[in-house]
């Protein structure tokens, strides 16, 4: 979720301009006219100037809150506060100032001032700001410098024994069944989003008949974040210990560093990660070694509504059995569609291409398939979620060709502690 804020606040800027002047509205002096072309011109400091020196001035709103808007994107939150809170006082624009002032007191770790502001921006007439701010209450109510998550979720599995190798190979027949997850997390941020972080998480599934698949697990993590929502970089380090049935199943170690960059309506992203994984049942431990994954994606967001998104990922495991060794790559499509201002459907697909080393030159399996996601937001710490993925892959060698199709129902529950 976080990242929503800086698109949030590029399309509020926007807004704010409709709402300073509405269309066919006169510019009240040449000087405003002027500081609005700078400002659209991406001509942030001058824009920002020239709007602070009308409102010095006039005493006039609309320079006020431009004004503000402007000195928050260039990063000065001590003018921009004084700017968007004389915004306030003038009715046609305080809904505007107080999302702006949210995002202030958001970056600032006043979590609670957040929170209000936004849930007093959650009232403008205008739909996008009304939408924006409702978002980002949510936001400053379920994330803070500790937070805490919680699922429950009641699935459907067509093959459980994919659970068995990570490449889904299996000798026997796919088992079916209906089961339960548990899932809780624990995050701990203790300057804020920039900074270093450590949080702890553990999941807990049972199926229905088929007790063999039951499974568990618990990991760690820390690591440093640098940035905001416009340009970040972190790195994570994370070990992991799982169970499958009664049995000890993997322990692994991870290093990932990942980065996004906001460019306006444009947002990149990507990520590689190194995991050495040691599997500790027999019959997979030939799977065991280092496993490294690359990612690169971009999101772009078409209309308030609508995003589109596409990355292409390309990971390498280097097992301990060379059979089990392989390249895999492909493309990974996505779309988020708004549909109302509490609900979001998330559509991805994704195709790829498997090499095994023991196989000849050329020779590929090919796995695709999709995955949707139903979110409903049932307030500001609770979340319905309803999913469905369908898996295939074609090979020669069938032992590795399997389908499956999987999906749940559940609720989420996230809040900020501090």
């Amino acid at each position: 979720m976080p990242g929503r804020r800086l698109a949030a606040s590029l399309a509020a800027g926007a807004l704010a301009l409709a709402v300073a002047f509405p269309a066919g509205a006169a510019a009240p002096e040449d000087r405003f006219t002027l500081a609005v072309s700078r400002m659209d011109a991406g001509e942030t400091g001058a824009a920002a100037d020239l709007f602070e020196q009308i409102y010095d001035a006039d005493r006039d709103a609309a320079a006020a809150l431009l004004g503000g808007i402007c000195r928050y994107e260039l990063g000065q939150p001590d003018a921009a506060r004084r700017l968007l809170t004389a915004a306030t006082a003038d009715p046609t624009h305080r809904h505007s100032a107080d999302f702006f002032l949210g995002l202030l007191a958001l970056d600032g770790g006043r979590r609670e001032d957040a929170f209000r502001l936004f849930s007093e921006a959650r009232d403008a007439p205008n739909a996008e700001l009304s939408r924006s701010a409702a978002d980002l209450a949510r936001l400053a109510a379920r994330e803070g410098r500790v937070s805490v998550q919680g699922a429950l979720e009641g699935r459907y599995d067509s093959n459980l024994n994919l659970a068995l190798a990570p490449d889904g190979r299996s000798l026997a027949p796919a088992v079916a069944d209906a089961g339960a997850v548990a899932a809780g997390d624990l995050l701990v941020r203790p300057f804020g989003e920039s900074g270093p972080f450590a949080g702890a998480s553990a999941r807990l599934s049972r199926q229905l008949t088929q007790s063999g698949f039951d499974s568990g697990g618990a990991g760690a993590r820390a690591g440093f974040q640098l940035g905001p929502d416009r340009l970040h970089a972190s790195a994570t380090y994370r070990i992991s210990y799982e169970l499958l049935g009664p049995s000890p199943f993997l322990f692994e170690q991870e290093g990932r560093a990942s980065g996004r960059a906001v460019l306006g309506r444009l947002t990149l992203r990507g990520h590689y990660r190194y995991a050495w994984q040691s599997y500790l049942l027999p019959a997979v431990s030939g799977y065991s070694g280092p496993l490294q994954e690359a990612l690169a994606g971009a999101e772009w967001r078409v209309t308030p509504v609508l995003s589109l998104e596409l990355s292409y990922l390309l990971d390498r495991r280097a097992a301990s059995d060379p059979a089990l060794a392989v390249v895999e790559h492909g493309p990974g499509p996505g779309l988020r569609l708004r549909l109302g201002d509490d609900v979001e459907l998330k559509l991805d697909g994704f195709s790829s291409w498997r090499h095994y080393d023991a196989d000849a030159p050329g020779q590929l399996d090919w796995a695709f398939g999709g995955n949707a996601m139903l979110s409903v937001e049932l307030g500001d710490h609770l979340t319905l979620r309803a999913s469905l993925t369908a898996t295939r892959v074609l090979s020669a060698d069938a032992v590795r060709a399997y389908s499956a199709v999987s999906g749940g129902l559940g609720l989420a529950y996230a809040a900020a502690l501090l």
